[in-house]
């Protein structure tokens, strides 16, 4: 559709405000109008957002989430994050068995046992300029609205006993975050409104018979995923952990900055070492009849494959980053789509009863139809026009979240300190103003 022009556009919001629902009609129904319209066949609803740094999106993403898994049986939630974190958070939240495990990362020379009391990091706050503020659970606020909620001590009187309790909990759930920030941009998942969905999902999973599973699709980990394979295979396959240290040495040389690595090939000074990583990932999926019945349902060796295939694509993305844009996006949003596919057979695989229903947060950029784009004339295409090739429209389901104007959380350059900075207004005769004009006309009929 083309840009509107103004007289256009006045004509069109006043259409599009007849048949529109605003935001606090559809909470106080409990999204009743969208889990209508999403329908009981579908099978993966996708939330995107215009920015990583917005309230609003993360308050309503998380609604919405919980509205369809308690009312329509979703039961799987896929971030644009890494694997090895989020898979901490699952097993935080109930969605799978845990045990005491080998903690072997590459370059030690020996396996050490994981303790189960390692200490929480005292410091949970990440550094903010002058608007950003942190919660009392150490989590960002990411539109920098001020934390009124205080000690709850101070509220609320209550026994040693169940404050130390709520302490308790308070420090395990920090523990379970704390992988969430130290990757950039940090407040994309260590926020508020995020830290208030992983509560409710522990606590849904505590009363049903299938949990719902959090995990993370994203490919950017690529030493710590490798770190987790050679984890789960010391013990469980010791020979092949012996050959997981070996294929993954070299890559291991470039833990300090990945990019280096394919510096490097360019130089000529390292070989690629796509097929030394493939070749890890290859005798696991061999193995598999074997090491998916080691323990727990396949739950441990659906987290060592997957992040085995994690290093894979990591691999392969830094070593083609010089080629930059359309390749190692295409990549990457590939290797996102194939993970939507290995979760779904994962929990189908547990529960032979049960269909998965997923529900994915991402960008707007990987969940819109990039073949509704100029996106399609480069040959670019996301995961969310993968997904609908692969599942059919009818089993597929795209909410988008935009603004017009306010604030969001955001830094200036990559790794750079995060502020609160003012959004720029929609663009005249844009898609983004005809929603504006349609929000105005619903607050002032």
């Amino acid at each position: 559709m083309e840009d509107y022009s103004g007289t256009e556009i006045d004509m069109a919001a006043s259409v599009v405000s007849r048949e529109a629902l605003s935001l606090s009609s559809l909470r106080y129904s409990n999204f009743q109008s969208i889990r209508h319209a999403i329908g009981p066949n579908c099978k993966i609803v996708m939330l995107g957002e215009a920015s990583h740094g917005t309230q609003e999106f993360y308050e309503f993403r998380r609604d919405l989430t919980q509205a369809l898994v308690e009312h329509e049986g979703f039961n799987v939630v896929l971030c644009e994050g890494d694997f090895p974190p989020f898979w901490r958070l699952n097993e935080y939240i109930g969605a799978v068995k845990t045990k005491k495990t080998v903690n072997w990362r590459l370059g030690q020379s020996a396996p050490a046992i994981i303790s189960q009391e390692d200490e929480l990091k005292k410091n949970t706050e990440v550094k903010t300029e002058e608007h950003a503020t942190a919660s009392d659970n150490g989590t960002l606020r990411l539109s920098g609205a001020d934390n009124s909620s205080g000690d709850i001590s101070h509220k609320n009187p209550e026994s040693t006993t169940e404050h130390n309790r709520k302490n308790s909990v308070r420090e395990d759930e920090m523990k379970a975050m704390d992988g969430l920030k130290h990757r950039f941009p940090r407040w994309m998942w260590h926020n508020e409104p995020f830290r208030e969905l992983i509560q409710w999902l522990k606590v849904h999973n505590s009363s049903t018979e299938v949990p719902t599973a959090l995990l993370g699709l994203d490919i950017y980990s690529l030493f710590a995923s490798a770190d987790e394979v050679i984890k789960y295979l010391s013990t469980a396959d010791p020979a092949l952990a012996k050959i997981a240290i070996l294929n993954y040495s070299t890559l291991n040389s470039f833990r300090d900055d990945a990019t280096e690595y394919a510096y490097c090939l360019a130089q000529g000074t390292v070989e690629p070492q796509a097929v030394p990583v493939a070749k890890v990932l290859q005798e696991m999926m061999r193995k598999q009849m074997k090491l998916q019945t080691w323990e727990y349902d396949g739950d441990a060796f659906f987290s060592g494959s997957e992040n085995a295939h994690a290093v894979k694509a990591a691999e392969a993305y830094y070593r083609k980053s010089f080629m930059g844009g359309v390749v190692t996006w295409n990549l990457r949003d590939s290797a996102m789509a194939d993970f939507v596919d290995s979760a779904i057979k994962y929990v189908e695989r547990k529960n032979p009863n049960i269909q998965a229903r997923v529900i994915i947060w991402a960008h707007n950029s990987h969940l819109g139809d990039s073949e509704a784009t100029d996106k399609k004339k480069r040959r670019q295409y996301n995961l969310g026009n993968l997904l609908r090739q692969r599942y059919s429209l009818e089993r597929t389901f795209t909410v988008g979240f935009s603004t017009d104007h306010g604030t969001v959380r955001a830094a200036k350059k990559w790794g750079a300190v995060d502020e609160v900075m003012d959004l720029i207004p929609s663009l005249s005769g844009s898609h983004g103003e005809l929603f504006h004009k349609v929000s105005r006309i619903i607050a002032n009929p």
